[in-house]
């Protein structure tokens, strides 16, 4: 109780939540909840809720984040992707597909887009008949 001109008040303390700032970066899913718990998705990066309307969040939510926890790919058969490869344009497909590992998958990608190119001069260097024309 806090005193306030004579009479004794309630101060509510630790009702606000804290974090440190940009923490939400590290998350895939963020809802904003309103005073009558409607959920609103701050952050997807499953792209299930946003720009969706608000509503209470129920097991059904649950289920469909479980289900999209359960359809992914790991990062080790992403890495096999890009190891096979064989255009640039399949390399900018896979990147594109998974934008939450741009960062991790990016110097893969960039690595493999120049075995490729070298691949392709070296075939045209070479050729068929070895003349150096194909």
């Amino acid at each position: 109780m806090v005193e306030k001109n004579g009479k004794y008040a309630v101060e509510k303390l630790g009702m606000k939540g804290i974090t440190r700032d940009g923490m939400d970066y590290e998350f895939t899913l963020v809802f904003d909840l309103n005073i009558k718990h409607q959920a609103t998705a701050f952050k997807d990066r499953t792209g299930l809720f946003m720009d969706k309307p608000e509503e209470v969040i129920s097991a059904v939510h649950g289920k469909k984040i479980l289900q999209w926890c359960d359809s992914g790919i790991s990062l080790a058969e992403i890495k096999s992707q890009i190891s096979s490869a064989q255009s640039v344009e399949k390399l900018r497909d896979i990147l594109r597909a998974y934008p939450e590992y741009k960062t991790v998958l990016e110097l893969l990608a960039v690595a493999r887009k120049e075995q490729i190119h070298a691949n392709i001069i070296n075939h045209t260097k070479i050729g068929d008949n070895g003349t150096g024309k194909s």
